[in-house]
């Protein structure tokens, strides 16, 4: 008995959630009613005071979600890195072979990441995203330390491995965040990139050819390419 009521709150838990993404970022936190959020689900308005003691606990909980299922999408190429990451910073030198060694797990990560951004899931979240980035609010941090942050950190620490000697630890954030930012363009900008290309969507053969060029960029910013090279 338990284990069912249990599923069926579950259930409950991540439609409100789903629903409530979708309305905070069409209509923002104050535009989006308990009502609303809760007839999207389907869902009884109560429930929310219920699971989540109201509509900023279920705010909260929405960031906390989309900083849990970037962590998920990023999980393998995480790991994958960390698991050379020690080698890398141990080595006393950094020898062309490592550098492309380090790019390969940085172009790796940033990938995955332009794989998530222009995934049809997260077209529902953008505008709730792009709110808190402008005007961040107390559950900023449920998406930061959730999702971004340990993405920025990897990316920094591989950055600096390659670059050691040659860029300070800020510097190196500072690449980093310039890097994401490009990734980050092709969910905020998409539509004006869709009719500056030409393009009706960003289907497989598009796709290709944005991580193609993203991993040139990459290659070109940390010197494992020459830029005036075909």
């Amino acid at each position: 008995m338990g284990d069912g009521r249990d599923e069926r709150g579950a259930a409950v838990r991540k439609r409100l959630v789903e629903a409530a993404i979708a309305s905070f970022s069409e209509r923002g936190f104050e535009g989006a009613s308990t009502r609303l959020i809760a007839e999207r689900a389907e869902a009884n308005q109560a429930l929310i005071s219920y699971h989540f003691a109201g509509k900023e606990g279920l705010y909260r909980a929405a960031m906390r979600h989309i900083g849990e299922r970037l962590r998920e999408k990023m999980r393998p190429a995480y790991e994958a890195a960390q698991a050379d990451l020690s080698r890398f910073e141990a080595s006393a030198e950094v020898p062309q072979a490592l550098v492309e060694e380090i790019v390969e797990h940085i172009s790796s990560i940033v990938l995955a990441f332009l794989d998530f951004m222009v995934d049809e899931e997260t077209a529902s979240w953008a505008g709730m995203v792009v709110r808190e980035q402008q005007q961040p609010t107390e559950s900023f941090d449920e998406l930061y330390e959730n999702g971004i942050s340990a993405m920025v950190q990897l990316l920094a620490r591989l950055i600096w491995v390659a670059e050691r000697g040659r860029r300070s630890r800020q510097d190196c954030l500072l690449q980093t965040v310039s890097i994401l930012s490009m990734v980050l363009t092709f969910r905020v900008s998409r539509e004006t990139i869709l009719r500056d290309l030409g393009w009706k969507d960003i289907h497989t053969q598009q796709l290709h050819r944005i991580q193609d060029h993203l991993r040139r960029n990459i290659r070109i910013l940390l010197g494992a390419e020459n830029p005036d090279e075909s």
